[in-house]
């Protein structure tokens, strides 16, 4: 989703650009925390 939204940002220009832009960020934003509460959680051992 990050690469597909960061080439994206490339290929366009304006007002559409800014929101692809912003959308990105939301998904880097969105990754850095589930990344932070996997961090956080213990996650029980599978059989």
């Amino acid at each position: 989703m990050q690469a597909l939204a960061g080439n994206l940002a490339f290929d366009i220009d304006g007002p559409q650009r800014d929101a692809v832009l912003g959308i990105h960020r939301m998904v880097e934003g969105i990754q850095l925390m589930v990344d932070r509460v996997l961090d956080l959680v213990e996650v029980p051992e599978q059989k």
